[in-house]
């Protein structure tokens, strides 16, 4: 049998190796483009610790030469140390408190009223608007929703504030 270089004929390369090896077609084109990085990319990689995540590699290996790949897995780990540090400083920072609102404790007994006065009062100091709230709660259309959007206008106009 005639083995041709192209077309349907066509035996060998990547796919046939990853059918060979058992893997996927795709992530043998990957591994490709990997390995493709040049030392000095990969050393970058494994000093930031960026060596085992595939889409940084990936990012990195798009770029068209050697030192602008080695550029991108360096701005690649000042990024994602960027976002760790972020991610860090988020854990430390104290949790959201109103001063004005006294904590739930377990096991307290609220009415729905109570409890929508909190809600409202939440929502109108990020978004400013309380109709808004009601009209998205009104949307919702569920019977308990209802009960506490009514509580919440109850709320509101015994506070003398606009609904």
């Amino acid at each position: 049998m005639t083995v041709f270089k192209g077309g349907r004929g066509n035996e060998g390369g990547i796919n046939a190796a990853a059918r060979e090896l058992g893997i996927n077609r795709m992530d043998a084109h990957r591994a490709i483009k990997v390995a493709s990085l040049p030392e000095q990319a990969k050393a970058v990689a494994r000093e930031t610790g960026l060596s085992k995540k595939r889409g940084a590699l990936l990012e990195a290996a798009k770029e068209t030469s050697d030192e602008a790949k080695v550029a991108k897995m360096r701005e690649i780990a000042e990024r994602e140390g960027r976002k760790r540090q972020e991610r860090a400083e988020a854990r430390k920072a104290p949790p959201h408190t109103d001063s004005a609102a006294e904590p739930i404790t377990p096991g307290a007994s609220f009415g729905v009223a109570q409890v929508g006065v909190r809600i409202v009062d939440d929502y109108v100091k990020r978004t400013r608007s309380a109709v808004q709230l009601l009209a998205e709660l009104d949307a919702i259309g569920d019977y308990s929703i209802r009960a506490l959007a009514d509580a919440i206008r109850t709320a509101l106009r015994q506070r003398n504030e606009p609904i």
